[in-house]
């Protein structure tokens, strides 16, 4: 697949976290499948939060996105278990946490919460985050200013869904078991403070770097929106929303949400779940986005649908970034990201009851976790 010249300077293999080839002809969206088409435009905007959507899973589901990212005894997380890399790596936090809640478990919530304080066990005095290379990687892979820019915006973005998910839930906020988490928690709100006020100075540099890739872009907004809602910062917010809008802005009318000019199938589960786990911790009172981000996430949905085929097995031809040979990831070729997919599925059936929606999320889990 041919290289995109600018894409390759602007995202250099040298750069720690990017490695981005895109297609500079991707093929046309022009595969014809069997699945039932999800209507577009068809449901109304759902008034429901994130708390009350995940109440409805049952245990063993919830057990199993907690299994997706295991905290160590010290709280690390992905590639953080070796020893300390990035906060990028504590992503997936919040599940532990949302186990945590679902079982009403003071012990199963503390993990979660003691991966967040591992992040900010790291934090420098000026609420930034280093970035540890660990010397077993090539000695090419250095950070560069957007990726400590990046990689606090993805680990806010986990980091303010959390902490609204805490806030919300009446068991945490009043059993005597969860007092002293409730004091540790008001801890991180404080450290988190010092590190929104970092990042508000590193806007230009992630509007630089991000404006291609939606997903970034998506990231960035949640980092800024939802911990800015957990701390009552409405600057973070303002800016929050003003990166989720530069997003949107760019959404192909077919619902595609693209990266480096291009779709990606991969990608647009990415971004996707990362637009709904947005809208159902935003403010109901934030009424003009949430439109906005409903809007988009149903008219990607429909189009994400048409790269599933019946068998569930997600397709890579014409992908701008995820295809055999293209984007690869600390030295490594990424994979269709599967389970960001099929969780967007999943939430978009429970918000809509659309049977389809929950039948795709069940293929895609079946093909990707089975032998095949």
């Amino acid at each position: 697949m041919p290289q995109n010249p600018l894409v390759c300077i602007l995202f250099a293999a040298t750069s720690l976290f990017s490695c981005a080839i895109a297609a500079s002809d991707p093929a046309p969206d022009t595969q014809a499948l069997s699945n039932p088409a999800i209507p577009v435009g068809v449901y109304s905007m759902p008034s429901t939060n994130e708390w009350s959507l995940l109440k409805s899973f049952n245990a063993t589901l919830i057990n199993r996105l907690a299994g997706l990212a295991v905290p160590d005894a010290q709280g690390a997380l992905q590639r953080n278990r070796p020893g300390y890399f990035s906060v990028r790596f504590q992503d997936g936090v919040t599940w532990t946490i949302v186990r945590g809640l679902y079982l009403r478990n003071a012990a199963a919530l503390e993990s979660g919460i003691k991966a967040l304080e591992y992040a900010f066990g790291h934090q420098n005095p000026d609420g930034s985050f280093p970035i540890v290379v660990p010397p077993t990687l090539p000695a090419n892979l250095i950070p560069y200013p957007q990726d400590y820019a990046d990689a606090t915006t993805f680990f806010f973005s986990e980091l303010g869904r959390s902490l609204i998910l805490l806030d919300s839930n009446a068991w945490f906020q009043t059993s005597a078991d969860t007092a002293d988490l409730r004091r540790r928690v008001g801890i991180i709100k404080e450290q988190a403070d010092r590190s929104i006020d970092w990042l508000l100075t590193q806007q230009d540099l992630l509007i630089d770097y991000d404006t291609p890739l939606s997903n970034h872009l998506y990231y960035d907004g949640a980092g800024f929106y939802l911990v800015g809602r957990a701390l009552n910062r409405q600057d973070a917010i303002d800016v929050g929303i003003a990166f989720t809008e530069l997003g949107l802005n760019a959404q192909w009318p077919n619902g595609v949400l693209p990266e480096l000019d291009g779709y990606d199938s991969s990608y647009q589960g990415v971004s996707l779940f990362r637009l709904l786990i947005l809208y159902l911790n935003a403010d109901p009172t934030d009424v003009v986005i949430r439109q906005r981000l409903w809007d988009a996430i149903s008219s990607g949905i429909a189009w994400e649908q048409t790269r599933v085929k019946p068998s569930g097995e997600i397709l890579s031809d014409g992908n701008s970034r995820v295809y055999p040979g293209g984007d690869k990831f600390l030295g490594v070729e990424k994979g269709i990201s599967y389970v960001n997919i099929a969780l967007s599925f999943y939430y978009y059936a429970v918000l809509t009851g659309d049977a389809g929606a929950k039948a795709v999320a069940d293929k895609i889990i079946a093909y990707y976790t089975t032998a095949h």
